[in-house]
């Protein structure tokens, strides 16, 4: 089994859950004992359910009757006697509950968390062209076009010599929402800052970019940028 059968198969979640026949067990764990994806995959299904069996298994000790200390024997009530035939039902259904949760997380990180995270470093890792957008102080150049074919651009500045590290860059939209916030380190000596940014997060407007220094404490300088449409 190489990697794409296993991702193909669910092979991660199926043995989990235990619907794996004995040879593809044999061959699941032949293969993630030498692929580093599955076998981090497999840890953080296999420590997720192990939290999540604890917590309901804990529920479910709470709803069983508590061994009664040392008193007289006296025949249970009528409230004991429902109270000890609901309660075994409902600590089954808790655990199933548990069961059904901890299958569907891990049926969504197979099907949309680990895939999305996958795509996102393929974009980062696959060669391509960028965007380099020079930031402004003060306004009065026009507005930038960015690629629209290209998922990621930069934005590049001169920060004074003043400026100490670690630094910060408040993103705010023209009506003052701050965005995001993308801390910033030193940059290679003679070479401006950068910021890698997402073309998505984007769209047409007018940008604001307010660094702080390591107090928060005022803005150390302020650059703007006006996006024109695609």
């Amino acid at each position: 089994m190489d990697h794409e059968d296993a991702t193909r198969t669910q092979a991660c979640t199926r043995y989990l859950m235990g619907s794996l026949s004995a040879d593809e067990v044999a061959a699941f764990e032949e293969h993630y004992f030498t692929c580093p994806e599955c076998a981090e995959e497999l840890k953080a299904g296999s420590v997720f359910g192990e939290d999540v069996r604890a917590v309901f298994h804990e529920q479910a000790q709470r709803l069983l009757p508590a061994s009664p200390a040392v008193l007289p024997q006296t025949a249970p009530g009528w409230f004991e006697r429902a109270r000890m035939t609901f309660a075994l039902p409902m600590a089954v259904a808790a655990v199933a509950v548990c069961a059904l949760i901890l299958f569907g997380l891990v049926i969504y990180q197979n099907a949309v968390s680990i895939p999305g995270l996958r795509s996102e470093v393929a974009e980062l890792s696959a060669p391509q062209s960028l965007a380099w957008v020079p930031l402004k102080i003060a306004r009065g150049s026009g507005p930038v076009a960015l690629p629209k074919d290209h998922p990621f651009w930069v934005a590049y500045f001169n920060l004074p010599a003043t400026v100490k590290f670690p630094a910060s860059c408040d993103i705010e939209s023209s009506r003052g929402t701050r965005l995001k916030t993308v801390t910033l380190g030193p940059p290679a000596l003679g070479q401006p800052s950068s910021l890698l940014l997402r073309r998505s997060d984007f769209p047409a407007g007018a940008y604001k970019f307010k660094v702080h220094g390591p107090t928060q404490d005022s803005v150390i300088a302020e650059y703007t940028l006006d996006i024109g449409p695609e």
